[in-house]
This record gives C-alpha cells, structure tokens and sequence, in this order.
C-alpha cells in the first residue's frame, strides 16, 4: 500500500481541511441549527460533545472513508483477536490483553504482592528484597503476553 499521505483519501481529507480551515464555529453552528444535539455520543456514562470542533458531516465521512481505506476494522478485530499487531516488540497489544479475565486476576495478584511488599519495606518489616520487588515490576509489566496462549 502507497503512503498514507498519498492516499486519495488522505489528499481528500487534506482538501477539506483546506476548505473549511478558515470556518468559524458560529458559522457551523448558525449553518446546522441541531449540530449541538446531532454531533454527541454517549456510552458507559461518558458524554462526548464533537460539536465544538471545526468538522462537518463532509468531515466524518471523509473520516470513515480514510478508516476504511486503510483497513481500519480489520486491525481492530486483529487486536481483539489477540493477533501479534505490536511490530516492535512482535505481541499482542497489552491493553486488550489485560482484558481477559485469567491475565486481570494474575495482574490484579501481582499488584497486590507489590504493594504489599512495598507497605512493609516503608514500614521497615521488609522480608523481600529490591531484587524481588523488581522481579515482581517486571511480572506485572509482562502479564499480558501471556493473555492469548
């Protein structure tokens, strides 16, 4: 596949942005009277308000067409299938991996070790070395790339 900056969706974007660079957001406003109700999403009691910002309908659907010119769904069900997406280090990506029940309750029991350890080597009852404490660092740091085996 060609860059994404030469992309005919890319340039098209890039076109609009130039079209509309220069729009305030009265304008918009004025132009798209339900643009306050219509450019709002809400899920899992988080408000999202996109209505403040120099975009059209024009935009998101040069938007999307830009997701969908460079694959976009096919990557994200890549990443919560597990696939190894993450070229740099040749993995999963960790934030859906820890999403898996069995890698949330080992990262969860890692947590807990480390702040225990942590509690008792302030408190100055510490039975675990900073060798271990570290051990345990890179545990939990790790616990992930195990999520899809």
């Amino acid at each position: 596949m060609a860059a994404l900056t030469e992309s005919p969706a890319w340039r098209a974007l890039e076109a609009h942005h130039r079209a509309i660079g220069d729009v305030h957001l009265r304008t918009l406003f004025a132009d798209d009277p339900q643009r306050g109700e219509r450019m709002t999403a809400e899920a899992a009691g988080i408000y999202f308000d996109y209505s403040k910002n120099r975009i059209t309908r024009d935009t998101l659907k040069l938007l999307l067409d830009l997701a969908n010119a460079v694959g976009l769904r096919d990557r994200i069900d890549a990443m919560f299938r597990g696939d190894k997406i993450n070229v740099s280090e040749n993995r999963a990506v960790l934030h859906v991996a820890l999403r898996a029940p069995r890698v949330l309750l080992q990262a969860r029991r890692t947590s807990f070790a480390k702040a225990s350890a942590c509690h008792d080597i302030r408190s100055s009852r510490a039975s675990i070395t900073i060798f271990e404490l570290l051990r345990l660092e890179v545990a939990r740091t790790h616990l992930a790339r195990f999520a899809f085996l």
